[in-house]
């Protein structure tokens, strides 16, 4: 990721990525629920949010092992969901902003117990929950493709924003991911170019390669009518 840090003294800070632990956090997976949402509203998709223990719970990892690992879910997931990883370790450590982000959700949903499927239109309106089911992988997509049926209406197609219609807010803190797999943590502020400029918490400002963003950041910001 090209990310120039603007200050007074033009210092520059580098941007580290710290290899994930989880699978659920690479590939299809996001633990962004806002990115997430976006993609989600711009493309017409289902969400699938997985309420999970990852570094503890064993029906949640088998449900990883048998199912979100295998190529007939991922090519499933690929053409037809926006996946979210919400988890809730005991030996990893979440940073603040997503331990917050996963506590509301747990809250929000009624989630008591892990693993926990809940499956979202693109509005962010709750269709259906399950968890683990036994099978593999083939049995487990027949199984949400049977939980999204009824609501093919609501997945059919992207919603469609008028030319006058105000843009989605892309201001809020989020999690912003290079082609490369670096991740940095801060707000939208504008587009200046073939670049945008971002905010952290601490008020430093960080000047992104449009180019060098991840399909879904620029998903993200095409949602927001941040870019055309």
């Amino acid at each position: 990721m090209n990310i120039r840090v603007v200050g007074m003294v033009g210092a520059i800070i580098a941007v580290v990525c710290a290899p994930s632990a989880l699978v659920f956090g690479q590939g299809i997976w996001k633990d962004d629920f806002e990115q997430a949402r976006a993609t989600a509203q711009a493309g017409g998709r289902a969400m699938l949010l997985n309420f999970t223990g990852s570094d503890w719970c064993g029906w949640c990892i088998k449900l990883d092992k048998e199912v979100f690992s295998q190529r007939e879910f991922k090519q499933y997931a690929k053409d037809h969901l926006v996946c979210v990883t919400l988890d809730f370790p005991q030996q990893k450590k979440l940073s603040s902003r997503l331990r917050q982000q996963n506590e509301r959700l747990q809250q929000q949903y009624g989630v008591r117990g892990f693993p926990t499927i809940v499956l979202l239109g693109p509005d962010g309106t709750k269709l259906a929950q399950t968890g683990y089911k036994p099978g593999g992988a083939a049995a487990y997509v027949e199984h949400l493709r049977t939980l999204l049926e009824p609501h093919a209406d609501k997945l059919a197609a992207p919603p469609s924003g008028g030319a006058g219609e105000t843009p989605a807010e892309p201001r809020a803190l989020r999690t912003w991911t290079s082609v490369s797999g670096s991740t940095v943590e801060a707000r939208y502020e504008q587009r200046r170019g073939d670049h945008i400029e971002l905010r952290r918490e601490n008020g430093t400002m960080v000047r992104i390669d449009l180019d060098s963003l991840s399909e879904a950041d620029q998903e993200f910001l095409r949602a927001s009518k941040a870019i055309p």
